[in-house]
């Protein structure tokens, strides 16, 4: 052990014996010696230098500098890395569920009409320029309810209000929103003296058939 006469570069010396021989370690004192018992734990040189963890998707390059500067080893930056990723991805598959939810919304309101003005509202963001990112995330269904209620009232005001009657489907299907059909089925029973009530008129059964599907499209099936 040097003695209390012995200079910087004994003392040094038999420290560095020391922690060579054993797993002890020298308490840091200034900047520079910090730095060397980090990178001894295992802080890279840079933060280039941290190793992302297995399985971890997306990007969080944004984290080498943050690491680099508080000092993390090469453990604690992978445990960082895999935190914040657990949080990201229980973000989505809350923001997954909640839109979800809100598109369900919409697809009880129009029932039969959903696919008829899911593509009106494509067709007007085509119409209009949008984006193709945001066109693209329309027709594969990945925005909300409300985002795609909005697309579709813009298609109803590029085309002057039209689509509000019942169209065939591909299938010959008729479609149109619960409301909809619930507007003109009140229109067919509430007119008494109508062919719906007179079983002498002409029409009575193709409007009693209609007033069948009108009641098949206010519970949101096609008709």
């Amino acid at each position: 052990i040097p003695g209390e006469d012995a200079g910087q570069e004994a003392i040094d010396e038999f420290n560095q014996k020391l922690m060579n021989k054993t797993n002890l370690m020298q308490k840091p004192e200034t900047p520079e010696d910090y730095d060397n018992v980090f990178k001894s734990m295992g802080k890279p040189e840079d933060g280039a230098g941290y190793v992302m963890p297995e399985g971890v998707e997306g990007s969080y390059d944004h984290l080498r500098e943050l690491a680099i500067n508080a000092n993390m080893t090469n453990k604690q930056f992978e445990s960082l890395v895999g935190s914040v990723a657990k949080l990201d991805a229980a973000a989505m598959e809350t923001q997954k569920a909640q839109q979800q939810e809100s598109l369900d919304g919409v697809k009880k309101e129009w029932g039969a009409a959903f696919d008829r003005n899911s593509s009106q509202a494509v067709a007007a963001l085509e119409a209009t320029g949008a984006p193709e990112s945001v066109i693209e995330l329309a027709k594969a269904g990945n925005v909300d309810g409300q985002t795609l209620k909005w697309f579709h009232a813009l298609s109803q005001k590029i085309g002057g209000g039209e689509g509000s009657n019942a169209v065939a489907d591909n299938g010959g299907n008729q479609v149109m929103t619960p409301a909809e059909a619930s507007a003109q089925l009140t229109e067919i029973m509430e007119n008494r003296n109508g062919p719906y009530w007179n079983t002498a008129h002409p029409r009575h059964k193709e409007i009693q058939a209609k007033a069948m599907g009108l009641r098949k499209l206010r519970a949101g099936n096609a008709a």
